[in-house]
């Protein structure tokens, strides 16, 4: 009988599978544009004004604007769909997906001073 699984472990599986139900029903939900949950992020007024000079701070200033306007995640195409209407310019590239990625991995990986935080492959919301 040592092959028994205790009451404890069963347990514990369970929560860790509801865990990883919610998770997958957020992100199931950010894919399909529905607004999320945000009540633990308190609110702060947002002012729209651009205070970055560079590529990359202009388009971080921009998804933040995009995360305020919805009000929840946002994905990366919607980041790009929204920059190419807002007029934003990602600079002289050929593949504004990858250029994107990059900018938006450089400003996660900042300590401290990161204004973005990645959420899943290709979600990103404001850093808390």
């Amino acid at each position: 009988m040592a092959n028994m699984i205790s009451l404890e472990d069963l347990k514990a599986r369970l929560e860790s599978l509801k865990q990883e139900e919610e998770a997958l029903e957020r992100l199931i939900a950010v894919y399909e544009g529905q607004p999320i949950d945000n009540s633990s992020i308190p609110k702060v007024p947002y002012k729209s004004i651009t205070t970055s000079f560079s590529v990359a701070g202009r388009l971080v200033d921009s998804i933040v604007e995009l995360i305020h306007q919805k009000g929840r995640q946002v994905s990366s195409k919607e980041i790009l769909e929204y920059i190419n209407e807002k007029g934003v310019s990602l600079g002289d590239t050929k593949n504004k997906p990858g250029t994107l990625a990059a900018i938006l991995s450089q400003e996660v990986a900042k300590k401290g001073t990161a204004r973005l935080r990645k959420v899943a492959r290709g979600v990103f919301d404001l850093k808390q």
